[in-house]
């Protein structure tokens, strides 16, 4: 795994977005009575993962607009994307932490 073709790092960029999405997708479902968007644990899981990606996808906007002088509509679509994420999943970790605190 360290050396030759085996490499982790020789994985697609968008092989590890797929994976990245679809895990995000699957810790935000509900399955019977444990609701995992309304769990404390997994509403931090999710908020870390989309800061995860969120954050470096601002670095690559601010490279894009201001250092490149470029636009993509694509790279635009992913950033609004990702800062929906981090929104929806920080309004997610708000709401889980308030009713966690209100059992108490």
């Amino acid at each position: 795994m360290v050396k030759g073709e085996n490499l982790i790092a020789n994985v697609s960029n968008s092989t590890l977005g797929i994976c990245h999405y679809i895990l995000m997708f699957f810790i935000s479902q509900v399955y019977g009575e444990n609701d995992l968007w309304k769990s404390l644990t997994f509403s931090r899981i999710r908020l870390v993962l989309s800061l995860a990606s969120g954050l470096p996808c601002f670095w690559l906007a601010y490279v894009l607009m201001f250092i490149l002088q470029d636009t993509c509509s694509i790279c635009i679509t992913m950033y609004g994307v990702n800062a929906m994420l981090i929104w929806v999943n920080y309004q997610g970790w708000r709401e889980a932490s308030t009713k966690n605190v209100k059992k108490d």
